[in-house]
């Protein structure tokens, strides 16, 4: 999960070094999302993360991207570094289920993950496709026209 307050580069790496160990078919990321009425927003509100109005927003049950650890801040460059990490651990995430486990070893201990955010997005696509095939995935095709077509849109209009 990434956008999680506090969250760094050394907890995506122990999640890295978790996933090698256990090695699972696919790794999906997802950015936190606040809910009414859980503890996560509750510690949120204790630690002073969201602002009243975001907290009231949020109790109403509106869509937002709230706290001071915002996606969009971290996707539209506001927080450029946090930003490149992420892209960065989301990279490795797709690899590793393709690679060995001594090479994911290899690229955590010599950090070559930082360098993974030079990749054009569409390397992160491409991983997914090739994850799929690896996996046989029956819905192979249906996902191969999605990111085909959401590849073509992205460079040619």
């Amino acid at each position: 999960m990434f956008g999680l307050p506090m969250e760094g580069e050394e907890e995506q790496l122990l999640a890295a070094e978790f996933y090698n160990r256990v090695r699972p078919d696919s790794i999906s990321c997802f950015w936190l999302t606040y809910y009414p009425g859980t503890r996560m927003l509750e510690i949120a509100k204790e630690k002073g993360w969201l602002t009243e109005d975001e907290l009231d927003n949020i109790k109403e049950g509106k869509a937002g991207d709230y706290g001071s650890h915002r996606r969009s801040d971290i996707i539209r460059g506001k927080d450029k570094d946090k930003g490149l990490m992420y892209k960065n651990f989301l990279i490795l995430f797709k690899l590793l289920p393709l690679l060995p486990p001594q090479a994911i070893k290899y690229i955590i201990a010599k950090r070559l993950y930082r360098f993974f955010n030079i990749a054009p997005h569409s390397f992160i696509d491409f991983l997914k496709i090739v994850n799929m095939i690896k996996k046989r995935d029956h819905l192979i095709f249906a996902h191969y026209r999605y990111y085909f077509y959401q590849t073509i849109k992205r460079y040619l209009f």
